[in-house]
């Protein structure tokens, strides 16, 4: 199997404005950062999958042998026009360019041996291997407006290279004994990771990192069948969260001179523990009670340089991270032509750490709110209404304030079923852009994004082949788990 992609991404002529004002609200300066960024990137991947079914009873072996090459070429240039509060100008404009140049490579191999029937359960074993090796390349230039070339900045400038094995094997087993039924599993890891950032200022000492440990992930669900329509279930789990790769890169990118997003090589991984009681009904209504907690807990915070009047984004490992839950599925059908789903969610998050000699412990209750409907009309005609409501919540070290969509559809089968014609809306009401609201230590902000989130869409689809072997076509791979660690900028 072989995937790939290509993407070609321009933004021209982008503003950013920041002004600074007195404490009595007089403007002090004000910076126009104007921004073209270029971001052409492209992967491709390859996969070798074999699978051998032993005899009758369904025993069976499958191997995984894959490669993934991701290609990220992005560059910004930015012009600083530096003004006084009263527009006139305070010195020569800036200009500030650089490229980045980012190359991933993933190898794994990955082995599942399935035994259908021992000691009056099914078995299943296997191991994985995966490396990983990033190399990316920052390199900085400017000049003021005026002078005849731009100036290499070395103190800017940056390479790192970061390599990662992780060796893997698992032992999992399930029975059903009558009415109770049982799942059991435990994987044990084992990672090597080396980083080097080489930095290009003469004289400079690069710095590197050295990790090397292995960790046990159990797992246990049982599920009790208390009658014909209600079953109980209990789910524990214990989990590891990796940090993207872009995120390990100690690099710089700026919004302008006054706000920047840097990188944190000293990531380490999040491990979960997670609790989930369940009740379903039918089959199909479920309600769901969960627990979890998270150490060291990678998360996204803002720094401030208040001498410099500077602030950046950054990843860090917080102390941890608590969740108490109650969920709610009601698939309803209300009649043979309108289906409907809905979800309902209640949720509180308790966040514990310190950035600098800041204590950080934010909190939030949340309640979320999801219901989508669907009307099957005649002429293979499908009408589609669905929207959401959430009252506010915690992401990260952030506060999120309250918002919503409203979103409408609908489709048309063509082609004798090959073919599907969709128009649809999303967040018709504009209501899905809530403030963000950052209060610790020094900090004190208010973000009010105003993404494109009303779209209007239309597109035509059309299935190819034979759709019997459509499940090998979507079949998952080996990199999976590394595929989502790679972010685009």
């Amino acid at each position: 199997m072989a995937s790939g992609n290509f993407n070609q991404y321009t933004l021209r002529e982008g503003l950013n404005q920041t002004i600074q004002f007195t404490g009595n609200g007089t403007a002090l300066t004000r910076l126009n950062t104007y921004n073209n960024v270029g971001n052409p990137s492209n992967n491709y991947a390859v996969n070798f999958n074999f699978k051998h079914t032993f005899d009758s009873t369904g025993r069976e072996l499958t191997i995984d042998v894959d490669y993934a090459r991701f290609i990220d070429n992005s560059g910004t240039n930015l012009r600083s026009q530096f003004l006084r509060g009263d527009f006139s100008p305070m010195k020569a404009d800036s200009l500030l360019s650089n490229n980045a140049k980012s190359f991933i490579d993933q190898y794994s191999f990955k082995l599942d041996y399935v035994i259908p029937s021992f000691l009056k359960s099914k078995w299943g074993t296997g191991l994985k291997s995966s490396y990983v090796k990033t190399d990316n390349d920052l390199r900085f230039q400017g000049k003021n407006e005026g002078e005849p070339a731009f100036t290499f900045l070395t103190g800017q400038s940056n390479q790192f290279i970061y390599t990662e094995q992780i060796h893997a094997a698992y032992l999992n087993t399930e029975r059903a004994i009558g009415k109770f039924s049982y799942q059991i599993g435990l994987r044990g890891e084992w990672t090597l990771a080396d980083g080097v950032s080489q930095a290009y200022t003469a004289g400079s000492k690069d710095s590197t990192f050295h990790r090397d440990y292995a960790q046990l992930f159990p797992s246990a669900f049982f599920q009790y069948d208390v009658s014909k329509n209600h079953s109980l279930g209990f789910n524990y789990s214990r989990r590891i969260d990796r940090p993207s790769y872009g995120d390990l890169n100690p690099f710089v990118f700026f919004l302008d001179n006054y706000t920047y997003r840097v990188g944190n090589p000293l990531l380490t991984p999040q491990l979960t523990n997670s609790i989930e009681l369940s009740h379903t009904y039918m089959g199909a209504f479920s309600t769901t009670l969960g627990y979890s907690h998270t150490t060291n807990v990678i998360t996204e915070i803002l720094k401030q340089d208040t001498q410099a009047r500077k602030s950046f984004q950054t990843s860090a490992n917080m102390a941890e991270r608590t969740n108490y839950s109650l969920g709610f599925s009601l698939p309803i059908p209300i009649a043979k032509w309108w289906s409907s789903n809905t979800d309902i969610y209640f949720n509180r998050a308790e966040l514990v750490g310190k950035v600098e000699n800041a204590n950080l412990s934010p909190s939030n209750n949340q309640f979320y709110f999801n219901s989508n409907h669907i009307f099957t009309l005649p002429k293979n005609y499908r009408f589609e209404i669905g929207g959401n409501y959430f009252s506010g919540g915690l992401e990260s070290a952030f506060i999120f304030g309250a918002g919503g969509s409203l979103n409408v559809g609908i489709q048309k089968t063509v082609l004798n079923k090959r073919g599907v014609i969709r128009l649809n809306a999303q967040d018709i009401l504009y209501t899905s852009n809530p403030n963000v609201f950052i209060k610790y230590g020094d900090l004190d902000i208010t973000v009010r994004p105003r993404q494109d989130s009303r779209v209007i869409r239309i597109n035509f689809s059309y299935r190819f082949g034979n759709m019997s072997i459509k499940g090998a076509r979507e079949r998952a791979t080996g990199l999976e788990a590394e595929k989502s660690r790679v972010k685009s900028k």
